[in-house]
Parts: C-alpha cells; structure tokens; sequence
C-alpha cells in the first residue's frame, strides 16, 4: 500500500522538474531554444555629462555614459527628473557605443538636481539602468 502511494507522488515530482521557470515547458536551456537569451545584456549607467551653467530655454545636450555586460541591447529612450519632477522620457538624439546622449530644455531659472536612467531592450524585456546625476544652474 504504502509503494502504491509512492509511485504516483515520485511522478509527479518528475513531471514538475521538467518545467522551466520560463513557464514555456521546454527543457532544453534558454541558450539553445532560438530567440531566447540566457540573461541578455546589462547596462550600468556611470556618468552623466552635461554643462553646469545652462540657460533658460535654450537646448542643451545630457551625455548618459554606460557599461555593457553581454550583447544584444537596444537604447530605446531615456528618463530624466528635475530634482525629483517628472520623470519625462524622451528617444537620444544620439547614442555610440557607451553611451547616450539627449537634447533637453529647461524652461524656469533655478539649481536642478538632473537625474536620468537609460531605458533598454534586451532578451525580448524592456529594462532600465540605474539613475545618474548632475546639478545644473539654469539662468
């Protein structure tokens, strides 16, 4: 009796060991199903550049610079906050290899705390950096 009720129960355990925690039911690992990355890649954001004294209402460039752990990720845009406002999200104007750079404008003279992250694909995710900062004076 008691093998009877074994069995059963070590099937099951069987049956729940041969599900990914992907929840696709394939056991073959991340890297051999196509399409699917193992982690894909990872950026860390590192330095923000940006001018220190800016004026009210004329564009200025925001250079997020960045490192990259493995391969296959697209920058898709960037967040920024104004000492804690926002965040507004906007595409870079440009981006090469390491970093990212953005045309912003602020409107209203003041001492701003510019914090921004970078927001990427990879491995079929959005994901976002960690934020960097800089102080700005807008005149």
């Amino acid at each position: 009796m008691r093998w009877g009720l074994l069995i059963p129960a070590g099937v099951l355990l069987l049956a729940a060991c041969q599900t990914t925690t992907d929840g696709s039911g394939d056991t073959a690992p991340p890297q051999a199903r196509p399409g699917i990355a193992a982690n894909g890649a990872t950026l860390t954001a590192t330095d923000m550049v940006v001018d220190n004294i800016l004026k009210a209402g004329v564009p200025y460039t925001a250079t997020i610079k960045y490192e990259t752990i493995g391969k296959g990720a697209e920058i898709l845009r960037g967040c920024f906050t104004w000492s804690g406002e926002g965040p507004y999200c906007f595409k870079p104007s440009s981006t090469a290899a390491g970093e990212a750079t953005w045309s912003l404008r602020t409107g209203n003279p003041n001492v701003y705390r510019l914090s921004g992250a970078i927001e990427y694909s990879s491995a079929g995710e959005t994901r976002q950096t960690n934020f960097v900062s800089a102080t700005i004076d807008v005149q």
